[in-house]
Parts: C-alpha cells; structure tokens; sequence
C-alpha cells in the first residue's frame, strides 16, 4: 500500500512542467545515454514513451531488453546492465511517468525510477533486489503542493529482495499444495513461532524509503523543507540523476558476489 503524502509544507518548490516536443527530444536523448552508459548499440536499448489521454509513461525496448515480471505485478523490459558471476547479469529497468494538465506546458513530471534485477541472459526470472526512485512534487490529493510519501526522502533507493524472496517461497509452496489458502496461514503461523532470522526475513524492507539526498550535517533541515527531500526543478537535473545512478550502480555492483559455499 502507498504512503500518504507529505503534509509539509514546500514553500518556494513548483512542480516540473514539460511541452510534448521537450519531452520527445528528452526520449531521443535518454536512448543516447543508456547507449553509451550500457554500452549497448544503438537499437540495443531505446527509450519508448506510450502517450495517453492522462500523461505519458516511458520505459526501454530493444534487442537487448527481455520481457520480466515486476513484483507487485506487472511487466516492464530490461537491459543488461552489467556481468557479474557465475553467468548471471544484473539488469536495468526504467520507468518515467508525466501526468497530463492544462497550460502551454500540459505535462507534469510525477515519477522516474531505475529498477535492478539479476538474472541469466533469456531466462524469464529475474528477481527484483532493488531500486532508485524520485517522485516529483506536485499536487497529489487536492490540499496543495506535496511531496508523495509522508516524510521520505526524495530521491530514494527501496531494497526488494526480502519481498522477493517471500514471493518466490510462497509461489514455490503453492505448486504443491492444493490449497493456497491453508498453505499461507500455516506459513505465517510457522513463521511466527520461529527465531529471529526467521521473523527477520519476513520484514516489510521494501515498504521504507531510504533517501539518496540527505546533507543533514549541513544543519539546514526545517520544518518546512526538510532537507532530505528534493524536487527536480528541471529536466537536465532528472538526465544527471539517471546517469550518475547508473555510473554508481556499475561501480558498486563490482563488488557483489554469489558464495556457492
């Protein structure tokens, strides 16, 4: 379930507006960064926006990308996003939503975020281990400007495994049992009689924000902007933050290794 939004208070903040031909350009420009960021070709990897009535959302095609399903439902494409070990990949996912209004500039920015997977080249399970993401501030329930969220930090990472993992059990479980229903109840109350490692790994870890942006040393944090939340004021800022994510994923994922023993 989403979080409420934030009840603060943005004073001096406005929400990011686009034109359909600014955003266009932004998709050409986007597919010529995940090219050279992946180092894919191009064809490879391709930004593809899908307009609708009520905004526009964009995600990755290409040869490269495969067809996965997303936790909490639903598919999106990914693209390799580098090699790890064992012939596994890590994958990257995209999606950037801008929500239609009125005016000379009818889009508003509401959502960007790049999703991290593992899995083997054509294999159609790739779980989902976690995610950068920015929500835009804008107008979210009709009482004034807001940050999405009550109190989280924008931008954000969210960390999946634990949620995948619990999926993945239950699914595994259920294909033996003829009674999904019972299977779940008994796995619950297993669960709730078992140690701590148990009960840890069925923590809600993927519901917690866990802001990328948060100078909090600074000592400038109010009450009416906290300093670990932010909103992109323009497009060229939402174009960094993609690049330098992926530039830090690459770095980081280096030192991620799978122990066979």
């Amino acid at each position: 379930m989403a979080r409420a939004s934030s009840q603060t208070s943005e004073h001096g903040l406005s929400p990011l507006t686009a034109t359909r031909a600014a955003l266009d350009h932004r998709w050409m420009g986007l597919s010529r960064d995940f090219s050279a960021l992946l180092e894919l070709d191009r064809g490879e990897v391709l930004v593809e926006p899908e307009y609708q009535s009520e905004g526009v959302w964009a995600g990755l095609i290409g040869t490269a990308s495969e067809r996965i399903e997303r936790n909490k439902g639903g598919t999106h494409s990914v693209v390799p996003l580098m090699k790890l070990s064992h012939g596994i990949n890590a994958w990257l996912g995209f999606n950037e939503v801008w929500n239609m209004d009125k005016g000379p500039r009818p889009f508003t920015f509401r959502h960007i975020g790049l999703t991290v997977h593992f899995g083997f080249v054509g294999d159609p399970v790739k779980p989902q281990i976690f995610r950068a993401e920015w929500s835009g501030i804008r107008d979210w329930n009709g009482a004034g400007l807001s940050f999405q969220s009550a109190g989280a930090g924008h931008p954000h990472w969210q960390f999946d495994l634990f949620e995948t993992l619990r999926e993945t059990f239950v699914k595994k479980q259920t294909d033996f049992s003829s009674d999904e229903s019972d299977l779940v109840e008994d796995f619950a109350k297993a669960s709730a009689d078992s140690d701590v490692m148990s009960l840890t790994s069925l923590a809600t870890i993927e519901r917690m924000h866990f802001a990328s942006a948060e100078p909090w040393w600074i000592g400038q944090a109010t009450d009416i902007k906290p300093i670990h939340q932010n909103a992109p004021d323009a497009e060229v800022g939402l174009t960094r933050w993609v690049s330098a994510c992926i530039k830090y994923l690459k770095q980081e994922l280096i030192h991620c290794q799978f122990r066979t023993s």
